[in-house]
């Protein structure tokens, strides 16, 4: 694309919490050798761009297409074509899931980059069970994605036996540290 790889972020908010501590850390680790963008469903949810290193180029467009919304081809189509301009798109969770779906539908006619989406758990209204809606949603946009990320076995399970996703596409990259390593 240009000289410095552009990454897309899309979450569901990006308040400071686990996933978007996660974020913030690859961010500040790529530092200025790569531009971010980060797009947020919820668009004045935006703490976690406090624990952003200063000096780092992370842009939170106020004009990009919305992540939240009912699903839609016109949507699908402006956030493909918003979702052209970059090398790697990250998504994280349930609010970003419509980026997901818009690399199924419009993936091979606008060309889009990779996109990794990162799932971390649920939301409080799937916290005693998922909504089958959703299941089927993902089972159907996840294919498109190159990559699933999950932090736990239990994750794993859900996303291999739930939503269909092959062992290969699968990544459980835990969270914390691996303390035995230094015993």
């Amino acid at each position: 694309m240009g000289d410095v790889p552009r990454i897309l972020h899309c979450h569901s908010s990006f308040d400071l919490g686990g996933k978007e501590a996660r974020a913030v850390r690859l961010i500040n680790d790529f530092g200025a050798a790569v531009h971010h963008v980060v797009l947020s469903a919820v668009p004045d949810a935006l703490g976690a761009r406090d624990a952003i290193d200063a000096g780092i180029e992370v842009e939170f467009p106020g004009d990009a297409p919305l992540l939240a919304g009912q699903p839609g081809h016109a949507r699908y189509e402006t956030l493909g074509r918003y979702m052209q301009g970059f090398d790697l798109v990250l998504t994280y969770n349930w609010g970003a899931m419509d980026a997901v779906m818009t690399r199924r539908v419009h993936g091979r006619r606008y060309g889009l980059p990779p996109l990794i989406h990162h799932e971390d758990g649920f939301n409080a209204d799937e916290a005693r069970g998922q909504k089958m809606k959703r299941v089927w949603f993902r089972r159907l946009a996840l294919g498109a994605a190159h990559a699933l990320v999950v932090p736990s076995r239990q994750l794993e399970a859900i996303a291999r036996e739930s939503w269909k996703q092959p062992p290969a596409h699968v990544r459980r990259i835990a969270n914390g540290i691996a303390v035995a390593r230094y015993a």
